[in-house]
């Protein structure tokens, strides 16, 4: 959230001062920005848009069980955690 603020907020002031302000490293601001997403995050995005798409399609009446056994029927392979984790 600090790292968002500083990012949105870097035209208007110095990114030094305000990982100063924020009592953080700047080098872990700037690896922030190089960060890229892990194949489990991307994996995880995707999820959630099926889970929400299977969702909306029945009328908000699904639960995880349910949403794990329509996806299972698609050929995805998880287990009803992970599809409870992801509705949270």
């Amino acid at each position: 959230m600090k790292y968002a603020f500083i990012k949105k907020n870097e035209e208007q002031f110095s990114i030094g001062r305000m990982c100063s302000v924020f009592s953080i490293a700047r080098s872990g601001y700037y690896a922030w920005t190089q960060h890229q997403p892990s194949k489990q995050e991307q994996s995880n995005i995707v999820l959630d848009e099926k889970i929400k798409n299977i969702f909306t399609l029945h009328r908000s009446r699904y639960g995880c069980p349910r949403i794990t056994q329509e996806l299972c029927e698609r050929g995805e392979k998880l287990g009803k955690n992970r599809v409870a984790r992801r509705m949270k």
